[in-house]
C-alpha cells in the first residue's frame, strides 16, 4: 500500500502497477535494448561482471511489461548502492505505444516511474541508483511520499557528455570532418600535432595490455587499484568482447611504444567511453587524445552514430570530454532512504 495523498484513485491510481523479479539473460536484454532509458550498463554482459549482487525486476501493468529496474543490492538484501563503473541503472520504461499521444504517454510514463520506485521502497530500506540521462521526468520521484511525513527521494545532479558522431565519409580529409570542426581549437592543435608526430591508432582486442596501462596509471602516483575495481574491469570487458560490444583502440608513438588505449562498449542505441589508460611516460605525446579521437571517428564508419563520453563530472576530466564538442546531458543519484 503507497502511504500518498497524491496517488488516489480517479486522480492518479498505481494499483494495476506491481515489480516482479527478472533473470539476466536474452529476455532481459531484449527489454534494456527497447527501453529509451536502457544503457550497455544494464545489459546482462555488464552487470554479470560486477562483484556485487545485480537485481533486476520488470514493472508490469496487469500482465504487460511496461517498465523495470536495475539495481544493486548489498549482501543484506535489504539496501541497493551504487556500484563502481555502472554509470547508469535504475528505473526504465517500455517504449511507448505509437498510437498514444504525447498527453497519454506522459500521463502512463508518470505511473510507471512512480508505481516502479513505491515498489522498490516497499521491498528495501534504502534504494540508491544513477539514473539514466534519458528519464526526463523526475517529479514521480520527487513527489514520493507526496503531503506525508515520510522519507523523500534526494536527487544529487549529475553530467555527462553526448558526442553526434556524424563524421565525413572514412577517407575524407581531416578538414572535412564536422566531428573534427566540433572540437574546440586546442582538442583539434593535438590532434594534428599527434598525427604530425606518426602516432598510430589501431584497434586491438588485448584486454591485459589495458588493463595493465591501467594500473601503471595508478602506480605513477603511487596508488594502487582497488582490486574489485580490477575484477570488474577485466570481467567487463570480457564480457562485452565475447558479445562483440567492445572496442579497444591503442595509440602508440612513431617508434612503436604504447601509449594509450580507449575502451568503448557499444549497445543497440550508442557507443561509451567506457575507459582510458595513458602511459605515465608519455604524458604529452597526444597518444591521449589520438586513441580517443580515432576511435570515434572509427566507430563513426562503422555506423554508430552517438557516444556517451560517460561523466564530466570533475574539472580536468570535465574538460577533457567537452574539448570534443558533445552536448551536456544531465542525469541524477537517485537515493531513498527510509
Amino acid at each position: 500500500m503507497i502511504a500518498n495523498e497524491f496517488y488516489v484513485p480517479g486522480l492518479m491510481d498505481l494499483s494495476k502497477y506491481r515489480l516482479e523479479p527478472a533473470e539476466l539473460g536474452s529476455a532481459w536484454d531484449h527489454f534494456v535494448e527497447r527501453s529509451p532509458q536502457g544503457t550497455i550498463f544494464s545489459l546482462s554482459a555488464f552487470l554479470s561482471a560486477v562483484p556485487f549482487r545485480p537485481a533486476v525486476r520488470y514493472t508490469l501493468k496487469k500482465n504487460q511489461v511496461v517498465g523495470g529496474a536495475a539495481l544493486i543490492e548489498e549482501e543484506d538484501g535489504k539496501t541497493t548502492k551504487v556500484a563502481p563503473h555502472v554509470i547508469h541503472g535504475g528505473v526504465m520504461l517500455a517504449p511507448n505505444p505509437p498510437e498514444q499521444n504525447r498527453a497519454q504517454t506522459g500521463s502512463e510514463e508518470f505511473r510507471v516511474t512512480a508505481s516502479t520506485l513505491a515498489a522498490l521502497a516497499g521491498l528495501y530500506s534504502t534504494v540508491s541508483f544513477n539514473s539514466s540521462p534519458a528519464l526526463s521526468d523526475l517529479r514521480p520521484m520527487l513527489w514520493h511520499n507526496y503531503g506525508t511525513p515520510g522519507p523523500h527521494v534526494q536527487l544529487d545532479l549529475r553530467y555527462t557528455s553526448y558526442l553526434d558522431l556524424a563524421v565525413a565519409p572514412e577517407g575524407s580529409a581531416l578538414d572535412a570532418m564536422p566531428l573534427y570542426w566540433a572540437c574546440n581549437k586546442s582538442r583539434r592543435q593535438s590532434i594534428r600535432y599527434g598525427l604530425d608526430a606518426g602516432i598510430t591508432v589501431s584497434l586491438t582486442d588485448d584486454i591485459d595490455a589495458f588493463l595493465d596501462l591501467y594500473r601503471a596509471t595508478f602506480a605513477r602516483q603511487d596508488l594502487s587499484v582497488d582490486p574489485v575495481e580490477m575484477t570488474l574491469l577485466s570481467a567487463a570487458c570480457r564480457n562485452l568482447a565475447a558479445e562483440d560490444r567492445l572496442r579497444m583502440f591503442a595509440a602508440s608513438t612513431a617508434d612503436g611504444a604504447l601509449g594509450s588505449i580507449a575502451v568503448f562498449g557499444l549497445d543497440a542505441k550508442r557507443a561509451y567511453y567506457l575507459y582510458g589508460a595513458n602511459s605515465p611516460e608519455m604524458r604529452n605525446e597526444h597518444c591521449g587524445t589520438l586513441a580517443l579521437w580515432q576511435g570515434l571517428v572509427a566507430l563513426a564508419a562503422e555506423g554508430v552514430r552517438e557516444c556517451d563520453l560517460e561523466g564530466i563530472n570533475s574539472p580536468k576530466r570535465g574538460y577533457f570530454k567537452l574539448s570534443f564538442g558533445g552536448d551536456i546531458r544531465p542525469y541524477f543519484r537517485v537515493t531513498l532512504a527510509q
